[in-house]
């Protein structure tokens, strides 16, 4: 476990620039969709905790709206560029270095909304999964919201078809197993670009299912319909992926175009009440397992809680066109100082 965190922190030690211009340049509709998608449940003014935030991209876009933004990340060269670029845009983030799956630092409950994108793209046993998840949620709020990213196995395949075709005529045992196995539909732990977990989506849904306390809202697609045609993308023009981009939300979270992304998010809540379970013996008769719902709140205000969580779904909407063009205008320009979109030299406005 030490060997591959250590391999893992050096791989995004070396160059985090890489990872913030893969957002900013290579793949802007994940940002897009990805953003799009957690506007529905963040709400002005929300604590947000960004687990293996990598160089600050979404933790920098949430500040620039108002909210206070933590960041936490394995690499210490990502934590620092997420400061520099935070200052360069004007905002405020709390940034440092340290592990999933160790969140002592922070109280329980501490959060109205946590990210954890990246984290389980690494770790290689499902028992570190289920305990990066769990620290999340411990440090998340009752009725908070979880946003959690995997790395698809087909996504792997998508790659393939799309950069590298020659790689199905390789004779590299290695490369012929993980075809065969997202094939068959399965994930695995395997070093890739570093050690990687790439699932399957059922396995990714089993997993989340597991996590006791945790409610799935919604899954989609990060990149929705698009990863197949990041190329073809790039060559149009602008308007052309502007409309595509928006085509593509529609899609996200359709069970049926799951398996065209190469990055799957749940957006989960933590339950307001909790559930215990009690072996209750009876002397006559064989002893049998019992279960009975203990709630941790009065019934009257487990019934408010109910309550405020149904009416807070109802009035989530989606982004109004207006702030949806705004968003998208900001990442296709790019976010450079002194670039196009930033007047006066310098970064500005509530987007990137």
């Amino acid at each position: 476990m030490r060997e591959e965190k250590e391999a893992i922190r050096e791989h995004y030690n070396a160059e985090p620039k890489k990872e913030w211009d893969r957002l900013q340049k290579r793949f802007p509709y994940e940002k897009y969709i990805t953003v799009h998608m957690m506007d529905r449940y963040i709400k002005p003014g929300d604590t947000i905790l960004d687990i293996g935030g990598g160089p600050g991209h979404y933790s920098i876009h949430y500040a620039r709206l108002g909210h206070k933004a933590t960041l936490i990340d394995l690499s210490d060269e990502n934590v620092r560029f997420a400061k520099k670029k935070a200052r360069q845009y004007g905002v405020k983030i709390d940034a440092m270095q340290g592990d999933a799956m160790d969140l002592s630092r922070f109280p329980d409950n501490s959060f109205d909304i946590v990210f954890l994108m990246g984290p389980l793209y690494h770790l290689m046993e499902e028992k570190n999964r289920k305990k990066a998840i769990s620290e999340a949620k411990r440090v998340l709020k009752p009725g908070g919201f979880l946003f959690s990213s995997f790395i698809l196995m087909y996504g792997g395949v998508v790659y393939g078809l799309r950069d590298l075709q020659e790689t199905i005529l390789e004779d590299r045992e290695k490369l012929k197993i993980l075809f065969d196995i997202t094939a068959r539909d399965e994930s695995a732990s395997f070093e890739a670009f570093t050690f990687s977990y790439m699932t399957s989506v059922r396995d990714a849904r089993a997993l989340m299912n597991s996590i006791p306390g945790l409610r799935t809202e919604t899954v989609f697609g990060q990149e929705s319909i698009l990863s197949p045609y990041k190329n073809v993308l790039a060559a149009s023009p602008r308007k052309v992926r502007e409309a595509w981009y928006d085509y593509a939300i529609r899609f996200c979270e359709k069970e049926d175009y799951l398996t065209h992304t190469e990055h799957l998010m749940f957006i989960s809540v933590k339950e307001r009440f909790t559930r215990h379970f009690f072996l209750i013996y009876n002397a006559p008769k064989k002893e049998k397992l019992m279960y009975k719902e203990e709630e941790t709140m009065s019934k009257k205000e487990t019934n408010k809680a109910m309550e405020e969580n149904q009416n807070a779904k109802a009035s989530r909407k989606e982004p109004s066109p207006a702030k949806k063009k705004m968003i998208l205008n900001a990442i296709l320009k790019g976010l450079t100082p002194g670039g196009p979109g930033f007047p006066n030299g310098g970064p500005t406005g509530r987007h990137f």
